[in-house]
């Protein structure tokens, strides 16, 4: 289970939880997005990176909790999350 913590206006504070597939098919999905990122990182350096939708397909899940679940992937240095012009994109850490 994953707690997510969101801060609205107003300090108002808004807690969600997010449960996620058992262990075992959690490393399963984050090494299948790091070999995304690591093809990716080849072929461009590392400098172009790979959008947070390219993961969709193996995820299924909403908006809030792939987010959730990708940043958790940064926190854990699995992958790197910067912001680009125009989105935020997923590279490999250095």
């Amino acid at each position: 289970m994953l707690i997510v913590l969101h801060i609205k206006a107003k300090s108002k504070l808004q807690i969600k939880l997010f449960t996620f597939a058992p262990m075992e098919n959690i490393d399963e999905i984050e090494a299948e997005i790091i070999e995304i990122v690591r093809e990716k990182f080849k072929k461009d350096g590392g400098s172009n990176g790979v959008t947070c939708g390219s993961f969709d397909h193996i995820l299924n899940l909403s908006i809030e909790e792939r987010n959730a679940f990708l940043y958790r992937m940064a926190k854990e240095r699995k992958i790197a999350i910067f912001d680009s012009l125009n989105m935020r994109r997923v590279t490999m850490p250095k």
